[in-house]
C-alpha cells in the first residue's frame, strides 16, 4: 500500500513537470528502494543531474535492506569516480557489508580513509560501532579493541560489541573484567550486555554466576528476559543436570512456547537422557520445525536402547 501511494505521487510529481527538482527525485529513489523496488530506484537514480551523498545514501540502503551487500560496496569507488566523498552513513553501510561477506581488505580501506578524514574515532560513535562489528564478525579482536581503545567517547553500545566478540572467541575472563570496567566508566549495562555475560557464563559452565547476573538483570535493573537471556539460563541449567529447573524456568518465559528456548531445553533432555520431559517440552511446543522433530526421534531411539 505504501508502495502504490508513493507510486501515485510520484506519477503526479512527473505530470506537473516537476522531476527536474533533484531534492523529489531523491525522495523518489529513497522511497522506492524502501519499498524494494530496486529497479525503479536505480533507474530514477541515473536521472539524477547531482549525484550527492545523500543520494547515494538512498541507493545503498535498498540494497542493504535486501542483504546485495556486494551492491552496497559497488558504490563506493563509482561515488569517489564523481568526487562524491562517503559521509557515516555511507561508511556504516559499507562496514556492515563488509562485516556480511567477510571482505576484511575492503573494510580496512574504508577504516583507512576514515581515520583520514576525521582523525580520530571520537567524532562518530556509529562509525566506530560499524568497524568493531565488522572486525568482530571476522575474527579480528585485536583490530576492533584497538578502534575500542581510540574511541575517546565510549558509548554503551560500543562496550557491548567488545564484550561480544570475546564471548565469541570464548575468553569468558575478558567478558567479565571488561563487565566490571563498563560498569565502572559507562554506567548501567542493558539487555544486550547480559546476553554477553550469560553466553559467557554459559560457555564455561558457571551456573551460579549467571543465576547472579539474571536476577541482578531482572531485579537490579528491571529488565524483562528475552528469548536469548533464556537460552543461556536453560542451557545452563540442562548441563548440569537440573532439567526439571530448566523446564520451569522456560515455563516462565512470557513469551513460551519459544522455539529457540525450547530447543535447548529438548537438545537438553537428550543429553539428559529424559524421555518424559523431552516429551514436554516437544507437545508443548507443537511445531513442524524439522529439527526439533529431529531432537525429539532421536531422544526416543537413544531411550529405546
Amino acid at each position: 500500500m505504501a508502495a502504490d501511494k508513493g507510486e501515485q505521487i510520484h506519477k503526479e510529481v512527473a505530470n506537473r513537470g516537476l522531476l527536474e527538482d533533484d531534492h523529489l527525485v531523491v525522495a523518489a529513489v529513497d522511497m522506492y528502494a524502501k519499498c524494494g523496488h530496486l529497479r525503479l530506484s536505480c533507474d530514477l537514480f541515473q536521472e539524477l543531474t547531482n549525484k550527492d551523498v545523500v543520494s547515494w545514501n538512498s541507493l545503498m540502503y535498498g540494497y542493504l535492506d535486501r542483504e546485495l551487500w556486494e551492491a552496497v560496496l559497488d558504490c563506493f569507488p563509482r561515488m569517489l569516480l564523481e568526487s562524491t566523498f562517503p559521509d557515516a552513513m555511507s561508511d556504516s553501510g559499507g562496514l556492515k557489508s563488509c562485516g556480511a561477506t567477510g571482505f576484511v581488505a575492503k573494510g580496512k580501506e574504508i577504516h583507512t580513509r576514515i581515520v583520514k578524514q576525521l582523525l580520530s574515532l571520537s567524532e562518530d560513535l556509529i562509525v566506530g560501532k560499524a568497524l568493531m562489528d565488522m572486525y568482530v564478525k571476522n575474527g579480528l579482536l585485536r583490530e576492533a579493541q584497538d578502534v575500542f581503545n581510540n574511541t575517546c567517547a565510549k558509548g554503551l553500545a560500543l562496550w557491548n560489541v567488545l564484550m561480544s566478540g570475546y564471548t565469541q572467541s570464548g575468553l569468558t575472563d575478558k567478558v567479565f573484567n571488561i563487565y566490571n570496567e563498563m560498569i565502572e566508566e559507562c554506567g548501567d549495562p542493558d539487555p544486550v550486555t547480559f546476553v554477553s555475560v550469560l553466553n559467557a557464563c554459559s560457555h564455561t559452565g558457571l551456573l551460579d554466576e549467571a543465576s547472579s547476573y539474571f536476577c541482578a538483570m531482572c531485579k537490579s535493573y528491571g529488565y524483562i528476559p528475552t528469548a536469548e537471556h533464556f537460552t543461556c539460563m536453560v542451557d545452563l541449567l540442562g548441563r548440569a543436570g537440573q532439567l526439571e529447573n530448566a523446564i520451569v524456568l522456560m515455563n516462565g518465559f512470557p513469551l513460551h512456547p519459544d522455539l529457540a528456548v525450547s530447543t535447548t531445553a529438548l537438545s537438553s533432555c537428550r543429553k539428559q537422557g529424559d524421555l518424559l520431559l523431552g516429551k514436554q517440552v516437544f507437545e508443548a511446543l507443537s511445531t513442524d520445525d524439522f529439527s526439533m522433530h529431529i531432537c525429539m526421534y532421536n531422544l526416543f531411539i537413544e531411550a529405546a536402547r
